[in-house]
């Protein structure tokens, strides 16, 4: 049962015990090792576990090192941090203060609910009250706020931003320098 892509692999060994690779260094989860509520043994389980770590290594392009064993660590550096949240008995990554890098969805339902405060002349919650609200939330109904119109107006003010931050990082003299 061996998952690659360029530079990470996942295999299940003889002991059940999985060793994911990348960049010359490897790791190793014990199943056994794992709380009933993160693991229950199944093909789908060795399926699901191998998904969820393998997951950490993906990284936009954009914030890769260029050098390829460089980003062949940033990979394994994301894969083990899975690996070892998953050990400590944690499925999903809850953030620390501003520092979490949080998805477009919650930024988007953020400056929502901050946009109805001020709409009501009442002080916007906490950043760490919309978590815990939003965090309350099934799945589901997180991604059911990309369907309300004021918060997809958000989300794709958001998502023209980022494009246009992308865009701007290209020298636009320099590319057409030289063709007529």
């Amino acid at each position: 049962m061996a998952r690659k892509n360029a530079v990470v692999t996942a295999d299940k060994n003889e002991a059940g015990v999985f060793v994911f690779a990348a960049g010359g260094q490897t790791f190793e989860i014990n199943p056994a090792d794992l709380s009933a509520e993160i693991y229950t043994p199944s093909k789908s389980a060795d399926y699901g576990l191998v998904h969820k770590v393998t997951l950490g290594a993906a990284i936009a392009k954009a914030d890769l090192p260029e050098d390829e064993q460089e980003a062949a660590l940033a990979k394994f550096a994301g894969m083990k941090a899975v690996a070892d949240r998953l050990l400590a008995g944690e499925w999903s990554k809850r953030g620390e203060g501003n520092s979490q890098p949080t998805g477009v969805i919650f930024q988007a339902f953020e400056e929502w609910v901050k946009n109805q405060a001020s709409k009501k002349g009442v002080e916007a919650p906490a950043t760490e009250l919309v978590r815990a609200k939003y965090d309350a939330k099934s799945r589901a109904e997180q991604l059911a706020l990309r369907n309300v119109p004021a918060i997809a107006k958000i989300i794709e003010r958001i998502k023209s931003e980022a494009g246009a931050a992308k865009a701007t990082a290209v020298d636009t003299n320099e590319l057409l320098d030289g063709l007529v």
